[in-house]
């Protein structure tokens, strides 16, 4: 889960060596090597393929497109940077734990398929915490970085919560979608786009509500005590976006915005 509204600074991303396209390339083969890896390990369905094959097809035209480049002029096939390598590399995994959570829609997880789903979704998780202080270290923060990170925490946590939802608890579906719904909501009320101050909580509540997913999947206790933690995850997810609903609600008339 991820915050509602983009709060990063954003100053233009400087170009370094290296070239988008090789790294482009070189992400397509390390998904497909990670997922011939995990169909010798636990086993992938056809499904699996197909829905991660179709993910991986998207995140490279999301990146190939991405609106990261700086003008041609200063560079004619610029690295994407450090940071979003990172992400990059984190998408791969969410990659995988698509591939293993459509797998299980037919018969159930199968042996160690949850566990490794569970295990990419940690690592995927920790390194949330990295392309962000890589972006200011090196000083290579952009507006691209910003969103492609928000996505990449979403669809890792819609795609557990879909998971959940098929053999736990539709509840696990507000915390997949929160976001989703968000935006949709801001295409009928353009209110919903007026930027907010930056919440420290707001990422702590968007982040647990990803890390009771993760908990849920994994399903360390009987089935009471997952539906527990998305129960609390979501409660905490609702409010937060609540809180920013409301907030934008209040600032919609001095900013003009119907």
């Amino acid at each position: 889960m991820t915050s509602p509204v983009p709060e990063l600074a954003v100053p233009e991303l400087s170009a370094r060596g290296g070239g988008w396209r090789l790294e482009v390339y070189g992400a397509v083969g390390l998904q497909l090597s990670m997922l011939l890896a995990v169909q010798q390990l636990v086993g992938l369905t056809v499904a699996g393929w197909v829905a991660a094959v179709g993910y991986l097809f998207a995140l490279s035209l999301a990146v190939a497109a991405g609106p990261w480049r700086p003008v041609p002029a200063r560079a004619a096939d610029p690295s994407i940077g450090p940071a979003n390598l990172i992400t990059l590399a984190r998408s791969l995994l969410v990659g995988a734990v698509i591939a293993l959570v459509v797998s299980g829609f037919s018969g159930g997880w199968q042996d160690g398929q949850r566990a490794l789903a569970v295990g990419l979704s940690v690592v995927g998780v920790i390194l949330d915490g990295v392309d962000g202080r890589v972006a200011r270290r090196t000083r290579t923060s952009s507006a691209f970085g910003a969103r492609f990170d928000i996505e990449i925490d979403s669809v890792l946590a819609l795609a557990l919560a879909i998971g959940l939802a098929r053999e736990l608890t539709p509840l696990a579906l507000v915390l997949g979608l929160a976001r989703y719904l968000y935006l949709a909501g801001a295409r009928i009320w353009p209110w919903l786009n007026l930027p907010l101050p930056t919440r420290l909580s707001r990422k702590i509540i968007g982040l647990l509500g990803t890390v009771a997913l993760i908990i849920a999947t994994a399903r360390f206790g009987p089935p009471a005590f997952g539906i527990g933690v998305v129960a609390a995850g979501t409660a905490a997810v609702v409010y937060s976006f609540g809180r920013d609903i409301v907030a934008q609600f209040r600032l919609r008339k001095g900013a003009d915005v119907v």
